[in-house]
Order: structure tokens, then sequence, then C-alpha cells
């Protein structure tokens, strides 16, 4: 699932970034379709989407446990419930951070194929924001996966 969803992730915002037939949050207008405003956005609206990958993470590794018979293995330690929960959280939020890792993908990708295809013409793009990036990754999406 996580090569799914970082693919998909990877495509809409290469789509958005390249194209101008493909919005996502609406038209960027004269600014930057690599600007920091733009990755921002980029970065709230896919978080809100991810929310949902924490849970799809969580169900598949609890549900495993017990189709493989490692529950058995599990269990025969002494682990607590609460450690069983949150070991399995801890580790599905940090698995559901990653394909959010598509946007800054998508946004280099896109940008540099943008010209390079004759989709979008130079001046649409700027210098890349590598700030940004890691601010829309701590601000949007590591709050809204946890």
């Amino acid at each position: 699932m996580l090569y799914i969803f970082l693919f998909i992730f990877t495509l809409l915002i290469f789509g958005a970034t390249a194209s101008d037939n493909v919005q996502i949050g609406g038209s960027v207008g004269n600014v930057h379709k690599n600007a920091p405003f733009v990755i921002l956005q980029f970065y709230g609206i896919m978080s809100i989407f991810a929310m949902l990958l924490t849970t799809a993470f969580m169900n598949s590794a609890a549900i495993r446990d017990f189709e493989n018979n490692t529950q058995q293995i599990i269990f025969s330690k002494p682990l607590s419930k609460a450690g069983y929960f949150f070991g399995h959280w801890a580790g599905a939020t940090i698995i559901a951070c990653l394909p959010l890792l598509a946007v800054t993908l998508g946004i280099l990708i896109g940008s540099v194929s943008g010209v390079a295809f004759g989709w979008q013409d130079a001046e649409r793009y700027g210098p890349v924001y590598w700030s940004a990036h890691l601010a829309g990754f701590l601000m949007f999406v590591v709050p809204n996966i946890i």
C-alpha cells in the first residue's frame, strides 16, 4: 500500500505542477508553480487525504498478526495492551508520513518535465525552496497524521 499511495500522490502533484489542466486546491494564478505558497498548499491538502492512511496501515498490521499466527510470538513476552497498541500506532504513523514525500517528488519531477516537454513555460517555475518543503512536511503532514 505504501508504494501505491506514494505513486498516486506523486502523480497528482506532478499533474498539478506540470500542467494547467490539473488543479489541487484551486488555481495557482500568477505565482510560480513551485513557490512556497503553492508547496504549503499542496502539503496541506494532501495531508487531509493522508489522514486515512494511518488507519489503513494500522489496521493491516494488526490483522496480519493474527492471520500469520505471529500473535503467539508477540504475546509470549510480557507485553501490555498499551505497549502493543502504541507500538503499532507509532509504526503506522511513521509509515503513513512517507507517502507525503510524494509532494516534494511530484513538484521536482513536474517542474523539470513541464519545461522539458513544453507543457509549461520556464518562467512558470522558480528556484527550489527546500525550507518550504520541510516546513510543509513538519507543519501539515506530521500533525495531521498524528
